[in-house]
């Protein structure tokens, strides 16, 4: 398999994890999940209700560059920002981000297969605040985020069919 080709790595049987998979059909132009066998990002989110918490992989191929053979920060942020949403999404509170901090630990290379996890700390009426982290699975951090999200109607988000 060529390393362009390789698959996020597993969080193992969600059943038996309590975990329950994400459909992220509605992000299907997203910059982040919406090319699921693209060469920039493969993305697979998971939903814990045991914790409220949003788990999952992250591969970043050869179109998520920036330095020489890493990572461009601008693509690890906006995992975090949509992790972060996906948290929020799930739990039926509809989004946006008001600011996003992002705090780079280690760079990461690419072709890298990577862990994501996202949590609601502290939920203000419409709004939101939020943290993420995107880990190897010896835990090792390679980048934190946190935000403050202001729940939006649903209907915003309601776009009509391009015809």
């Amino acid at each position: 398999m060529k390393k362009a080709e390789m698959p996020p790595p597993r969080l193992g049987e969600p059943d038996g994890q309590g975990l329950q998979p994400i459909d992220m059909r509605f992000y299907s132009h997203s910059f982040v999940a919406g090319e699921p066998e693209g060469d920039r990002l493969r993305i697979e989110y998971f939903y814990r209700a045991s914790d409220g918490h949003v788990l999952g992989t992250v591969w970043f191929g050869p179109g998520s560059q920036g330095p020489p053979k890493h990572v461009h920060g601008g693509c690890i942020a906006a995992v975090l920002d949509e992790t972060i949403g996906a948290v929020a999404l799930v739990q039926g509170r509809p989004v946006v981000a008001a600011r996003l901090e992002v705090r780079f630990h280690r760079m990461i290379p690419v072709g890298s297969s990577l862990f994501l996890e996202a949590w609601i700390e502290q939920n203000r009426g419409k709004r939101l605040s939020c943290s993420a982290v995107i880990k190897s699975s010896d835990d090792t951090v390679y980048a934190t985020g946190e935000a403050l999200l202001v729940k939006v109607p649903g209907e915003r988000f309601e776009m009509e069919e391009a015809g």
